[in-house]
């Protein structure tokens, strides 16, 4: 028992695809019309930026509902708010993380881990969704990179209390308002 589902115009019940090969041939369809259809593919379809990214900018429409959501108060990770001045205050402390952070292993310094970081830069600026227009410099991203990855990392060891005691908070949170502040960071 053969079945099918005949897609007819409303107006003049005229079917407005052949439904099986019978109508086909009655039609004068050689081959499956939807065989026919090229679709022209862009060159950069499979470009390993556009499968990999996933970091995104706010979409504009609801950055501008409510502006205050999506931007940063205290801390910027990453590039897109990176030229923010009025986050400016907050890269002392990453550098001081930064330090904590390569006190901790013998032989780690900043140059080996900028050498490390420029091998995997390719990959992580595909991560990122239109990182093309912050026109950011290699030596410039690695070097965010690598302090932005120090900074949470140690911020999130100093605030769980992972390591030794003797470890000053760089950033004093007694203030609620301030720690909640510093997890809202986009």
């Amino acid at each position: 028992m053969e079945h099918s589902i005949e897609i007819t115009s409303i107006d003049d019940q005229i079917p407005l695809l052949p439904q099986t090969k019978q109508d086909e041939i009655e039609e004068g369809w050689e081959v499956d019309p939807l065989k026919e259809i090229h679709v022209e593919m862009p060159d950069n379809l499979y470009d390993s930026s556009i499968i990999s990214s996933t970091i995104f900018k706010v979409n504009v429409g609801l950055r501008e509902s409510n502006p205050d959501a999506y931007t940063p108060k205290m801390v910027s990770i990453g590039p897109y708010h990176k030229k923010n001045d009025q986050l400016r205050p907050m890269e002392k402390s990453k550098l001081l993380y930064l330090r904590r952070f390569l006190k901790r292993k013998e032989g780690l310094d900043m140059h080996s881990c900028m050498n490390e970081l420029q091998k995997l830069e390719k990959e992580a600026l595909n991560c990122y969704d239109d990182i093309e227009d912050l026109n950011i410099e290699s030596h410039e991203f690695c070097r965010m990179l690598l302090l932005d990855g120090c900074f949470v990392v140690e911020f999130i060891r100093e605030r769980c209390e992972i390591g030794p005691r003797r470890e000053d908070e760089i950033i004093k949170t007694n203030i609620g308002c301030i720690y909640n502040q510093m997890i809202d960071v986009t």
